[in-house]
């Protein structure tokens, strides 16, 4: 068999238009990725967000705190820390 420029040509030109056919083909065959949480996902995601909220709460409360003790306005009647202590040892044994 002699190869020519035109029989080059011509095998290159086949190529390229079974490329394009390829293409178009798989361009329908395509399908999209699709994603469906479970119930128990969906609850652990709503459960992770009120966390965060909570610890942002949390961490504000606990920045409020150590200013007022260390500017020695945190003031706790001897009252609550007996209740407080009550209400551990309760639920200790409770």
């Amino acid at each position: 068999m002699k190869i020519n420029q035109n029989r080059i040509s011509q095998i290159m030109k086949n190529y390229n238009n079974n490329q394009v056919k390829n293409e178009k083909k798989t361009d329908k065959t395509r399908k999209r990725d699709q994603i469906s949480l479970s119930k128990e996902a969906l609850e652990l995601q709503n459960f992770k967000g009120k966390l965060q909220a909570t610890s942002k709460e949390r961490e504000e409360r606990i920045t409020r705190l150590k200013r007022d003790v260390k500017q020695g306005d945190y003031n706790v009647s001897g009252e609550d820390i007996a209740k407080k202590m009550l209400d551990q040892v309760i639920n200790k044994f409770v």
